[in-house]
């Protein structure tokens, strides 16, 4: 054997390897993952998070179970883009932040509907010192969550939100939840 079949050999066997270690981490559970649950508008989630003295994992959350990242994303109800706004909550959340020129239209820019989302995040939470009563409140209205909390002073969260009757308001605050732990685990550095 020559030199330089040998030197072949040792080549081919090193290229192998490479290809073979990046095939590995192309199907490590890690990648896949992150096909699942993309993190997109990491900028505009970590500035507008940062703002309202929120978690950056929560809203990629909520934005993840709201949208799946989808800015033209609708609901039937009309709620609209990223964090699934409907147009009086979106139309408030401008007021009070001072915003002018508020359309609905506006509602499918990423940077927007961060902006009035995160506000009305944080309000939800302030209003019922509560994430999780927050959420729900986000998902089911907060007239709905008022009604819902009546009376159940004696209950912890977790026996409150078990005690909504809708379906769908209960199973948003545990896929938030779950989804919020997800990101933080695939995406440890994403966030300042």
């Amino acid at each position: 054997m020559t030199r330089r079949t040998v030197f072949r050999a040792v080549a081919l066997v090193a290229v192998a390897l490479i290809a073979a270690v990046g095939l590995l981490s192309l199907w490590s559970p890690a990648w896949w993952e992150r096909l699942v649950y993309p993190l997109t508008y990491r900028t505009e989630i970590s500035r507008y998070s940062s703002e309202n003295d929120l978690d950056p994992y929560l809203v990629a959350a909520v934005i993840y179970v709201e949208s799946g990242f989808n800015p033209g994303s609708r609901s039937p109800a009309g709620a609209r883009g990223l964090m699934q706004l409907l147009p009086d909550t979106a139309r408030e959340a401008a007021e009070q932040l001072g915003d002018d020129d508020f359309s609905v239209g506006r509602l499918d820019d990423p940077a927007t509907n961060i902006r009035y989302g995160t506000w009305y995040l944080k309000y939800l939470i302030k209003r019922y010192k509560s994430v999780s009563f927050a959420l729900a409140a986000y998902n089911g209205g907060g007239t709905h969550m008022d009604k819902w909390m009546k009376g159940k002073g004696d209950l912890s969260e977790r026996q409150v939100i078990a005690a909504i009757p809708f379906r769908e308001t209960r199973e948003f605050v545990g896929r938030v939840q779950s989804t919020e732990r997800t990101y933080r685990r695939l995406y440890p550095d994403a966030f300042p």
